[in-house]
């Protein structure tokens, strides 16, 4: 929907033949503010989802016991620690929205380090090992940015605690921080642990993300040319014996006549269920009618007695 809404107000501000000059696709900045924008939305829904799950698979952690807490029983939790309110489902969302910016990193640095590396001609198929070191660099370097706030995130969604004080500053001030306030999280971790807390694990997460990357890039252009590839050979194979193209066709008009022969069928079906129940509610009317009058003639004879 907004890739769509982006498309229609650049060609709202071309007019005449200029239009039809403008390419079928988006910018890579507009790419990554539609991606950004989808991701936040998405996050909005999914949450809440995410919060209960993270809290469920912590339960025995924190409150030292191996009852299973209940769905119910941890929303309840969730909303106590916000004062009874519902915000503490969105625990962590300012997070989600700052790591919505993971994969848009990720593919506008495979772009660009594409364009940078790779001469234009290879562009559509840089190889096999040129995709997965393009695809595995890009993943770990918007892993590296984004990693504080996976930290912040996962304390967030663990303990949804009620803001705190904390002293800040050499005049013994007070000012108050928000936990649910990623940028404020991460900045409550630096100097309350240092700036490796922000990085803790981050080696393993790193891995993962260089191998777990560079394999789905890598089978996703395998799979587009398979895809492509099948997509020829069946078209060379229907030019070269027409007889089964005319077999095929034969079946398809078949099939698509059976499926109208059904359709219709079920619509016949259902129309006269709908005739039968409509016919059943006016009879029980008629019957309600009737009981109705003679009550209201024994009444009447009743009173005139």
């Amino acid at each position: 929907w907004f890739r769509a809404r982006r498309l229609a107000g650049r060609r709202r501000r071309r007019s005449g033949k200029d239009v039809l000059l403008l390419p079928p696709y988006l910018r890579v900045v507009d790419e990554l503010a539609v991606g950004a924008a989808a991701g936040a939305c998405a996050k909005l829904f999914t949450t809440p989802v995410s919060n209960v799950v993270t809290r469920r698979q912590t339960a025995s952690l924190l409150h030292n016991t191996e009852k299973e807490l209940s769905f119910g029983e941890i929303l309840s939790e969730m909303r106590r620690e916000r004062g009874g309110g519902v915000l503490g489902l969105w625990a962590g969302y300012s997070a989600s929205l700052v790591l919505t910016l993971n994969p848009s990193i990720t593919f506008f640095l495979q772009q660009v380090l594409k364009r940078a590396l790779v001469p234009r001609e290879r562009w559509e198929e840089p190889g096999v090992a040129t995709t997965f070191f393009l695809a595995a660099v890009s993943k770990v370097v918007a892993t590296s940015v984004t990693y504080p706030f996976q930290i912040a995130k996962a304390r967030v969604q663990v303990s949804a605690a009620p803001p705190e004080e904390k002293g800040i500053g050499d005049d013994g001030g007070k000012k108050k921080i928000v936990r649910d306030n990623i940028f404020a999280t991460v900045l409550g971790i630096a100097r309350a642990e240092g700036g490796k807390a922000l990085y803790d694990g981050i080696g393993g997460e790193l891995l993962k993300a260089f191998f777990s990357h560079g394999t789905t890039m890598l089978s996703k252009d395998v799979i587009h040319r398979l895809v492509v590839q099948l997509y020829f050979a069946i078209l060379a194979a229907l030019r070269r014996y027409p007889q089964f193209t005319t077999r095929l066709s034969g079946r398809m008009r078949k099939a698509r006549q059976e499926m109208r022969e059904r359709y219709l069928r079920a619509t016949s079906s259902g129309t006269n269920e709908v005739r039968r129940g409509v016919s059943y509610v006016r009879d029980a009317v008629h019957s309600g009618e009737g009981n109705a009058t003679r009550w209201l003639s024994a009444v009447q004879k009743k009173t005139d007695s």
